[in-house]
């Protein structure tokens, strides 16, 4: 989990889940292509078509597992049930923690009043709308510069809610142990932005969801951070006041198992592999 702090003058991924209903799988697969811009030609097709009932198949025994109670989650179709296992994991690679350089040096400050019962950014207008990492393992990008655009916002006046460039850190951030489209962690993405000056807007620097040349502009900086703190894993407490009194956090989750990959509704515990 990663606190910033925020220096003035300079989330994640979600997909959009479905529901599989209708007269006969073949009519279904028709509907899932269209309704996620899906186009396969001949045998490619085929395949796809398979790999999509085989999930298909898991979703439907899990939620009638769920209808009697074995599980406490559903789960659904979504953009990633015609992708075979690894394909989904290179697309939800983080990497671990382990591997990153020490670039999060500070500590976190625990002073807090009382804390609410709930606390939602997004009802300040601090939480920029959901964004799409398309068909690239970059999810470590956007986790970064999510906390960072609502940090910005939050401590930086006038409070402006700016979208920052994740393709500037797919592009960029290699020397510091990221992999652009195949992974990479929030802490070197921090480290970078700290010695670069600052990370450029997404409207000058646009996500194209594949690796590209680094065209990092120095006019065209949104935010730039001054330092970053590792916060304790696992301690849900530290997360809450961290929460509470500074602003979104950045966390990894270890999602690259179909419990999480094809969630849908309920309270998911503890993922599992399929």
């Amino acid at each position: 989990m990663k606190e910033l702090v925020a220096f003035c003058g300079a989330l994640l991924l979600v997909q959009c889940l479905g529901h599989v209903v209708g007269d006969s799988q073949e009519e279904e697969w028709e509907k899932f292509k269209a309704n996620y811009g899906k186009v396969y030609i001949g045998t490619e097709d085929d395949k796809r078509h398979q790999i999509w009932k085989t999930n298909l198949a898991y979703i439907n025994r899990h939620n009638k597992e769920a209808d009697k109670g074995r599980h406490s989650y559903r789960l659904g179709v979504n953009t990633y049930a015609d992708m075979t296992r690894k394909e989904r994991d290179i697309l939800l690679r983080n990497g671990e923690l382990s591997e990153a350089a020490d670039y999060c040096k500070g500590k976190p400050d625990y002073r807090h009043g009382k804390l609410p019962e709930s606390m939602d950014w997004r009802s300040f207008g601090f939480v920029t709308p959901v964004k799409s990492q398309g068909m690239c393992g970059s999810p470590w990008a956007f986790a970064a510069i999510g906390a960072i655009e609502s940090r910005n916002a939050i401590y930086c006046s006038p409070h402006q809610l700016v979208s920052l460039s994740e393709q500037n850190l797919v592009d960029c951030s290699g020397k510091y142990g990221n992999y652009g489209c195949n992974g990479g962690l929030m802490d070197s993405s921090y480290g970078y932005i700290m010695d670069n000056g600052g990370v450029d807007t997404g409207a000058s620097y646009p996500y194209e969801g594949k690796d590209d040349k680094c065209r990092f502009n120095p006019n065209t900086i949104g935010a730039d951070i001054r330092g970053c703190v590792d916060l304790p894993k696992g301690n849900e407490t530290a997360l809450q006041i961290i929460l509470f009194t500074g602003g979104p956090v950045a966390v990894g989750i270890h999602s690259a198992v179909p419990s999480f990959e094809f969630y849908k509704s309920g309270k998911l515990y503890k993922v599992k592999g399929q």
